[in-house]
């Protein structure tokens, strides 16, 4: 294994353990008296906590939430990254490594960024690209068969690469009856001017999830009723002549599928690349409206007219309503 196979398994050990201990904790607290049972919890993360771990991480792992646990956990790993504390690493991933590997891992990130705008999936369909659909696109894309990839294999897409586009047999039909015809995961040809929501160039290789007819190919499905839609659900920009694990693709899709937009895996773009779109800036909400004036020249002039009860007799409208004048109102 490389580095980032060796982090991937011992986090994914360190997880296991994690909700070992849960459990356990959990049996001991519902096998004991009501008394003893708030003790037992209290004990159990005030060590946790003594023995350097966050507060939030061993509640949830004694409740048996093992999705907030993991957040919690991989929040606490990146802060000790960010902050390189090489020895806490060292001891709770029981691994060793020197300044540029932290530095590597460091710069591995799964960001969002303002390009493309995706449609929503359901979650029948988001789980399956993730769990099926990307470890066989991978398994084909690395000439594998399915039985020998898993979280921990990796891929690594050279600067010129080759788009790969189409559906996979098997991988697509049971959509068809919610009307999402010839859905695949495609690697995007290069563009020349730069990554798009649709292409990827040399420093970035684009990844989508694409379903629909297509009029050009003709590999594609024929268009039915009911099944003329087209689009896309997610897409990644991988970067290149990087290695990364499929795990961690499967993560950055799962990001890509809950934002609706790229992400990107690898070192992110600065703000001021060109091939970013530009940010539109909202303009502050203020409490109260302020108008501005442009600037007259002196020997112009510019008459404001008061038209308070010319256009409509404010004060007879209330005295005929309520039989009093305004200023008798004490409201």
């Amino acid at each position: 294994l490389t580095f980032y196979g060796r982090v991937q398994q011992a986090l994914d050990d360190l997880l296991k353990s994690w909700e070992s201990w849960g459990a356990q904790i959990a049996e001991f607290i519902r096998n004991a008296d009501a008394s003893r049972s708030k003790d037992i919890h209290r004990s159990a993360v005030v060590l946790a906590n003594s023995l350097g771990w966050p507060a939030k991480i061993a509640p949830v792992f004694i409740k048996g939430n093992m999705e907030q646990g993991t957040i919690e956990l991989h929040q606490f790993i990146k802060s000790l990254v960010n902050k390189k504390h090489f020895s806490a690493l060292e001891k709770i991933l029981n691994l060793s490594w020197d300044t540029d590997s932290i530095n590597q891992l460091q710069d591995v990130l799964y960001a969002p960024i303002n390009v493309g705008e995706f449609h929503v999936a359901s979650d029948k369909l988001r789980d399956h690209v993730i769990n099926k659909y990307l470890p066989r696109k991978v398994a084909n894309h690395l000439g594998l068969s399915l039985k020998e990839v898993n979280g921990t294999t990796e891929i690594t897409i050279p600067p010129n690469y080759a788009g790969e586009e189409g559906k996979i047999k098997g991988m697509w039909e049971i959509f068809e009856r919610d009307g999402i015809i010839d859905l695949r995961v495609d690697i995007q040809p290069a563009h020349p001017n730069g990554f798009t929501d649709h292409f990827g160039d040399t420093e970035y290789c684009h990844w989508q999830v694409q379903y629909g007819a297509s009029k050009v190919s003709k590999r594609s499905s024929r268009a039915k009723p009911g099944c003329e839609r087209t689009g896309a659900f997610a897409g990644i920009l991988i970067q290149t002549a990087r290695t990364f694990t499929l795990k961690q693709l499967q993560d950055a899709m799962l990001a890509s599928f809950e934002a609706h937009k790229c992400i990107v895996l690898g070192r992110l773009p600065p703000a001021d690349d060109p091939r970013l779109p530009q940010q539109e800036i909202e303009p502050q909400k203020e409490s109260t409206r302020i108008v501005q004036v442009k600037s007259i020249p002196p020997d112009e002039w510019q008459v404001y007219c008061d038209l308070d009860g010319v256009l409509a007799d404010f004060d007879r409208g209330v005295r005929e309503l309520t039989g009093k004048a305004p200023s008798d109102m004490s409201v």
